[in-house]
């Protein structure tokens, strides 16, 4: 199985074990884009043949992604790691409701969460939600 997991350079967590340990277990290409390259994803990943790979995990900053379903929805298997997802239900947050505005765009997609409630929540409005422990 071929894996393109698209990260975000600096993270934290720092998620490289996580990424080691998927290497061992298929073919793995990791592409670590800086905040700036994430905004705009199609441009800094045009010529990519995203054909080639069974996945693509993206660990990448919802406040950079979340304007580019349209694009995303071309990346095959799409696994989405998401640490911020508890926003989508908070009142009072700018991120109130743009979770799930943007995960009905991407139709398919997995959804691993950091939080049991969150996926609990997302799974109720009809998400392929799971729960994982953040890996600090």
């Amino acid at each position: 199985m071929k894996v393109l997991a698209l990260v975000t350079e600096a993270h934290s967590p720092d998620n490289r074990a996580m990424y080691e340990s998927l290497a061992r277990k298929c073919a793995l290409t990791v592409i670590r884009l800086r905040r700036k390259q994430q905004k705009h994803l199609w441009w800094h990943l045009r010529g990519r043949d995203f054909a080639d790979y069974d996945a693509t995990l993206s660990d990448l900053l919802f406040r950079r992604v979340y304007r580019q379903s349209r694009f995303m929805r071309k990346l095959p298997g799409l696994f989405l790691y998401e640490q911020d997802a508890y926003m989508n239900y908070l009142p009072a947050s700018e991120w109130h409701g743009a979770f799930t505005s943007f995960y009905k765009k991407l139709p398919g997609a997995c959804l691993f969460v950091t939080g049991a409630t969150v996926a609990e929540k997302l799974a109720a409005e009809g998400f392929d939600a799971r729960y994982t422990p953040k890996g600090y």
